[in-house]
């Protein structure tokens, strides 16, 4: 006795051949193979950067209709991470959606002026209760509203809502969608089934529905999750689904780094390291090492791989990719 609206018509493909060529490669996936002569080798195609070379050299970039999740203990560099993504995608012309559960839409729009703000641009100063706080000034204003903004939409969650939240999420990403947006972060998925009364089932369900949702739009779907309480587990709290459809997985851990390859220069003070893991499509894995920057909020990436050719700058805001841009006349993918 409830009125049902006609969301979409003519999605997915048109014909059996058409799925065939289109949609079934999507959906067989060889993971754990001893021998990898044993499956064809996939000739990969690269997505948009990332802003991060290891990132792009692990996994081809920012590929469409694929899922990451980011995890890690609280404050180890999740939302920072995905702040530079999303300021990498607007440098390469890419829209993004950004979609907060808890947040001050002033504060986080600080957060990635910050990212892109000259050095001399940041001002420091103290709150008068010993604590630094660093502020932008009017020329790093500018630059992010006339370059960056048009491409970054953000969304935070009204404080009620009449229908769930994940299905307020969904009907915006599909408004979006129609705009072009190609990237959307989701910060984080513990609040997207706080309203449900079986949250395991409201997790398996959603995680399902974003990885359709990636894969009908052409789109890439950065969401963060909180990983399972207790010392040293770092698996995502909740349903197994999540981890088994993601594509890629990043564990975040921060603080006293050990381990460390000897090509990192001396100079460089690592703080936080990223392991990859879960990489789809033939990618390989190759853990990041961050040096964290408090002017602007930023992780700074070390890159080691000699195959990358990248020495350590700290001036950088981000590193510097292998994947080149692509014109912005063409389909990033």
């Amino acid at each position: 006795k409830r009125i049902q609206r006609l969301m979409e018509v003519k999605t997915g493909a048109s014909t059996w051949e058409e799925w065939e060529q289109k949609f079934l490669p999507k959906l067989i996936v060889t993971e754990n193979v001893k021998d990898s002569s044993e499956i064809q080798a996939k000739n990969v195609k690269p997505g948009f950067s990332s802003g991060f070379a290891t990132h792009d050299y692990n996994d081809s970039g920012m590929k469409e209709g694929d899922l990451i999740l980011l995890t890690g203990k609280r404050n180890q560099g999740k939302t920072t991470f995905s702040r530079q993504m999303v300021i990498a995608a607007a440098e390469q012309k890419i829209r993004s959606m950004v979609w907060y559960a808890e947040a001050d839409e002033a504060l986080e729009k600080g957060y990635l002026v910050r990212l892109v703000a000259e050095p001399k641009d940041v001002e420091k100063t103290d709150n008068g209760f010993g604590r630094t706080t660093w502020l932008v000034g009017e020329e790093a204003q500018r630059k992010f509203n006339e370059e960056y903004e048009n491409y970054i939409s953000m969304y935070i969650k009204p404080l009620s809502l009449d229908i769930p939240v994940f299905n307020d999420l969904i009907a915006r990403m599909r408004e979006q969608a129609k705009l072009g947006t190609r990237l959307y972060v989701i910060d984080n998925m513990m609040k997207l089934t706080a309203d449900q009364a079986n949250a395991l089932e409201a997790q398996k369900r959603i995680i399902m529905e974003l990885k359709e949702f990636a894969v009908r739009t052409k789109s890439t779907i950065v969401l963060i999750c909180h990983p399972r309480k207790g010392d040293g587990d770092q698996s995502i709290s909740g349903a197994l689904e999540q981890e088994n459809t993601a594509d890629t997985i990043l564990r975040f851990t921060r603080g006293n780094i050990t381990n460390t390859p000897d090509a990192i220069p001396n100079r460089v003070s690592i703080t936080a390291k990223v392991t990859c893991e879960k990489i789809r499509n033939g990618g390989t894995m190759h853990p990041m090492f961050f040096e964290f920057n408090n002017e602007r909020q930023a992780n700074i990436e070390v890159a080691y791989l000699p195959e990358l050719k990248f020495i350590a700058d700290t001036a950088a805001l981000f590193s510097r990719s292998p994947i080149q841009p692509q014109p912005i006349n063409e389909d990033p993918f």
